[in-house]
């Protein structure tokens, strides 16, 4: 592992340096974990983590919007292709509600400089990891709000948007009241301790850093 003195020259591209204040305020990160934020302007270390990531959403999400399109008005009908179609179509659905719900999480992570670290492989069920020691409660706040609002237009879309009568839709429902019920009886609790308590964020890590 590299120290935070090492020279923004031989670092390799899954790690990031910030610059001299940076490092003179955040631990040296292991292989595999990327320090988010600040962004430097035209940085070559920080944008192909979470842009490879933006781009395998995006496929994602154009491959359910092409599955909706072209396949949602076969689950208006009844039999196991019907049923099955319509199950398949609306989890994803709801996959891309929880991916939305994630970026805006991140977006506001972002926005406020928090420090956030990126996983090191496309597979990783998690967009980010927030780190807990390094932002202040504001910071959080605004991270968790933002996913709260995202969720919030998702409920809008699957509900005011989407045909009642497929099957797709009522599964694509489900699928995203049960996102935001994870929301409300995880999320916003833990939002509610750290607004109310007068100690340290909690930690909300999803993978640690070495902070040796």
């Amino acid at each position: 592992m590299k120290t935070a003195s090492t020279p923004r020259a031989e670092l390799p591209l899954h790690q990031f340096d910030a610059g001299p204040t940076a490092r003179a305020h955040s631990p040296a990160r292991p292989a595999g974990i990327v320090s988010a934020v600040p962004w430097p302007r035209g940085s070559r270390y920080s944008v192909p983590v979470f842009a490879r990531l933006l781009l395998r959403d995006l496929a994602i999400g154009a491959a359910v919007v092409a599955g909706w399109y072209f396949g949602a008005g076969l689950t208006e009908g009844a039999g196991p292709v019907a049923d099955a179609l319509g199950v398949g179509l609306g989890v994803t659905g709801g996959l891309v509600a929880y991916l939305a719900h994630e970026w805006g999480h991140l977006l506001g992570a972002l926005a406020t400089g928090s420090q956030v670290h990126a996983p090191d492989r496309l597979t990783s069920g998690f967009l980010f990891s927030f780190d807990s020691q390094a932002n202040s409660r504001k910071q959080f706040v605004i991270m968790s709000l933002a996913g709260f609002a995202v969720t919030a237009i998702a409920i809008f879309v699957v509900y005011a948007l989407l045909p009642d009568r497929y099957l797709a839709t009522r599964v694509a429902r489900g699928a995203v009241l049960s996102l935001s019920f994870l929301t409300v009886f995880v999320e916003v609790p833990i939002l509610i301790w750290s607004v109310l308590s007068g100690s340290t964020l909690p930690q909300v890590e999803v993978f640690q850093p070495d902070r040796g």
